[in-house]
């Protein structure tokens, strides 16, 4: 069964951002979440990108707005065209936000009660964040009593764990560093970003 792969770009834009969705596209991707920026201009930071992304690949891809902490933040969302959010942490505020608004939400948590909050205010997707701080097992352990949620991890995801994370039972991966690797991109190494994006995909189909 295929799993759901989003690469996670967070501070990067213009040209760079459009060669990255290039080399992601080319590997198969076809989802992408742009993270709002920690700064006070973020808006526009991220407004300006989302143009970019419409402008050189249309409806390519279905486009995702990450940490998503406030009501605020779902109506920035909404008004450029996301289709869904993620955030960080657990709000049901949030949560209720976007889904009266009819986007897809993918809600941050990491405790059994947080995700299980997630799950009752109307999350579509838990992530579980930050995955790197406890073992797959962690989550075979939440679907034993809760087999109906769907979980994304993320933080720490590589081609080295993936697959044990979706033996454990989750359903996607937020991936950043790997598939945005700082290196790789200074170097224009894109072809390089690209085989990654192959390599998660191949895992996510096995």
């Amino acid at each position: 069964m295929k799993k759901r792969i989003i690469p996670i770009i967070r501070n990067i834009h213009e040209t760079v951002l459009l060669k990255l969705a290039e080399s992601f596209y080319e590997g198969g991707i076809r989802e992408l979440e742009l993270a709002l920026p920690s700064l006070e201009d973020r808006y526009k930071l991220l407004e300006n990108d989302l143009k970019l992304i419409e402008i050189h690949f249309s409806n390519m891809f279905k486009i995702g707005i990450g940490t998503v902490l406030s009501e605020k933040d779902v109506c920035f969302a909404l008004n450029n065209n996301s289709s869904f959010i993620v955030t960080p942490v657990f709000s049901s505020l949030v949560i209720g936000k976007a889904k009266k608004e009819g986007l897809e939400v993918i809600s941050g948590a990491f405790t059994p009660t947080e995700i299980y909050q997630c799950y009752v205010c109307g999350s579509d997707y838990i992530k579980l964040f930050p995955a790197s701080a406890v073992s797959p097992s962690y989550i075979k352990d939440i679907l034993t009593p809760m087999p109906f949620l769907k979980i994304i991890v993320t933080a720490g995801v590589n081609e080295k764990n993936l697959s044990l994370y979706f033996q454990a039972g989750a359903c996607g991966a937020g991936i950043s560093s790997y598939l945005t690797d700082r290196s790789l991109i200074e170097a224009n190494k894109w072809s390089e970003i690209t085989n990654r994006a192959k390599i998660i995909l191949n895992l996510s189909q096995s």
